[in-house]
C-alpha cells in the first residue's frame, strides 16, 4: 500500500479558518490495484470545529482524466450548513 497526502489550496468561504487535505491510497492485491481518494476539510468557528470527509474509490485501470473527474470535491453548501449549525449551537 502507498499513501500520498497534500494540502489543498484554501477554498472555504465559511467560518474563521479552515484547512483541507487530499489523501490518496493505492492498494495492490495480487495485481489488482484500487485507489482511494479522500478530501478532509476542517472549519473553525470560534473555539469549535467541524470536519467533513468525502471519499471516492476507483479501479486503477481508469484513465487519469476519468480519475480526476471522480476526485472528491469541496461541497460549499454542506460546509456552510454545518458551520451555521455549529455557530447556532455555540450561541444556545
Amino acid at each position: 500500500m502507498s499513501t500520498d497526502v497534500e494540502r489543498v489550496k484554501d477554498e472555504v468561504s465559511v467560518g474563521h479558518g479552515s484547512v483541507s487535505f487530499r489523501m490518496h491510497w493505492t492498494l495492490d492485491i495480487d495485481g489488482f490495484k484500487s485507489e482511494t481518494y479522500s478530501l478532509v476539510t476542517t472549519v473553525r468557528s470560534k473555539e469549535a470545529t467541524v470536519t467533513v470527509v468525502s471519499e471516492s474509490m476507483v479501479g486503477s485501470r481508469l484513465p487519469d482524466a476519468k480519475k480526476r473527474a471522480l476526485l472528491p470535491k469541496l461541497d460549499q453548501k454542506l460546509l456552510k450548513s454545518q458551520a451555521d449549525a455549529l455557530g447556532a449551537a455555540q450561541h444556545s
